[in-house]
Parts: structure tokens; C-alpha cells; sequence
């Protein structure tokens, strides 16, 4: 598991980016999962997870192998997070259709 401490990480500025910027999700194709829930959600119905983000000690539903996978101090997760409580991952994915 890789590990990101700087919040000007290029990887946690495409996440922002995504996360404020319709026009971005629609050009890259991608979404964000901000939460353990939506993450179950979006591999339920075979969203292709490219990255997953989580806080330090969160316990994550079974994964496929592909995808990268970063963990993040909590102060990390909170400036990354648009919830006022982080919800401890966010994930950009491909949409299927």
C-alpha cells in the first residue's frame, strides 16, 4: 500500500478536481466515491475502481486486484473530504455505461 503525506499530492488535486468540477469528471470519465457506502455501491455495479484513498486503519470491503490503493493521515483525508466528518476514503472510478 502506497502512502501519501502532502496534501499537494498531483493524485489528491485530481481527486479535488474532480470533486468541484463537473466538467472534469465528465472529460476523465470519472467519479468519486467519498465513503465506505458508495465504495460498496460503485463495485456492486462494476464500476472500474482506479485509485482508493482511505484514512489509517479503516477496514475496506473485499477489492478487485487492479486499482491503486493510498492511505492517508486523517488531516489528509479532511482536506481531501468535502464532509464536514470524512467518511475515511474517497475513490475516483470509471463509470461502465
Amino acid at each position: 500500500m502506497e502512502r501519501i503525506t502532502s496534501r499537494t499530492n498531483p493524485l489528491l488535486g485530481h481527486i479535488k478536481k474532480l470533486l468541484k468540477d463537473r466538467s472534469c469528471r465528465r472529460e476523465s470519465g470519472e467519479f468519486v466515491c467519498d465513503g465506505v457506502k458508495l465504495l460498496e455501491e460503485a463495485l456492486r455495479w462494476g464500476a472500474e475502481i482506479t485509485t482508493l484513498v482511505c484514512s489509517e486503519g479503516l477496514e475496506l470491503p473485499a477489492l478487485p486486484k487492479t486499482g491503486r490503493l493510498v492511505q492517508v493521515p486523517a488531516g489528509v483525508m479532511a482536506s481531501l473530504s468535502p464532509m464536514k466528518a470524512p467518511r475515511g476514503c474517497c475513490s475516483p472510478a470509471s463509470c461502465p455505461i
